[in-house]
């Protein structure tokens, strides 16, 4: 009687003898995006592939629209690839290296590329071993990632910046992959990718105090305006600093009938070198610019 009920309640088709098939089925949906394939033959329409290159003679199996594998009979219905490329630009914020490495390889296979190192040797021996189908799959997805923005490439796959003809080498995703892992824990410790490798401005930081007659600064100040100090980290030596970094001491002088500017650099009276290079820069900073 449980089922019985069950079924009772549960949406009836009408067979109404007008169809193939003597039925007709009546589906009622209150969502959005939402794909439903029933049909073992291809939809009609143009995606989700391009126009294939020359010399390339893959089909793609019948799929979602811009989908790269196949629908399955009684499978739960899947979101668009334009929803699901919504979200994966939406939860990413370091592009991925390993990704753009496997399209990069997969587009050498697919051209017939001969193997140029190690790496390759290994991964085109694994895509020469997948099926006919997988392969197929493989060439559409390489087509999916083509027909991409730049934008959206550019967020989600790290450039390598190679031509087909040109193989990535070990150090090279090495290289990237580090990268890759610098930002990603930039921006779970500090919220930003680049945060461990460039300079920030941040709170002013102050050693405790150490006491004595005259203690040294507690904050030190290495740029200002973009002009660097005597308190510069790592230390320079009075050579390596810019002419524009130290204080000069100009006057007016006549020659002839034209004034001129003439300036020398002052020498280093006192025993903080922030004295020669950071006076210069604090005469030339803007209010409110420290």
């Amino acid at each position: 009687m449980a089922a019985e009920d069950n079924d009772s309640k549960a949406p009836r088709s009408e067979n109404t003898g007008d169809c193939e098939g003597g039925c007709r089925i009546n589906i009622q949906i209150t969502s959005s995006d939402v794909n439903i394939y029933n049909c073992t033959s291809p939809p009609p329409h143009d995606e989700p592939c391009p126009p294939p290159p020359p010399n390339d003679d893959h089909t793609c199996p019948p799929t979602a629209t811009g989908a790269c594998v196949p629908a399955s009979l009684g499978a739960k219905p899947k979101q668009s690839r334009q929803r699901k490329l919504e979200k994966l630009l939406a939860n990413t914020r370091v592009p991925s290296s390993l990704a753009a490495s496997f399209f990069h390889m997969s587009r050498r296979f697919l051209a017939s590329k001969s193997p140029a190192n190690e790496l390759e040797q290994q991964v085109f021996a694994r895509l020469n071993a997948l099926s006919p189908d997988l392969k197929r799959v493989c060439a559409c997805a390489r087509d999916s990632f083509d027909s991409l923005s730049s934008n959206d490439r550019d967020r989600l796959f790290v450039d390598l910046q190679h031509g087909i003809d040109q193989p990535l080498t070990v150090d090279e995703l090495t290289q990237v992959f580090a990268q890759e892992i610098v930002d990603n824990v930039g921006i779970l410790q500090f919220d930003d990718a680049a945060c461990a490798t460039q300079e920030h401005p941040g709170q002013v930081r102050t050693p405790p105090f150490p006491g004595g007659e005259f203690p040294p600064p507690p904050v030190r100040i290495c740029r200002v305006n973009g002009l660097r100090t005597g308190s510069f980290l790592p230390s320079l030596n009075p050579g390596d600093y810019t002419p524009q970094e130290l204080q000069q001491q100009c006057r007016i002088v006549l020659e002839g009938n034209e004034p001129k500017q003439v300036c020398e650099y002052r020498p280093r009276t006192a025993p903080d070198r922030t004295s020669v290079a950071c006076a210069c820069a604090y005469r030339r900073s803007r209010p409110g610019s420290l």
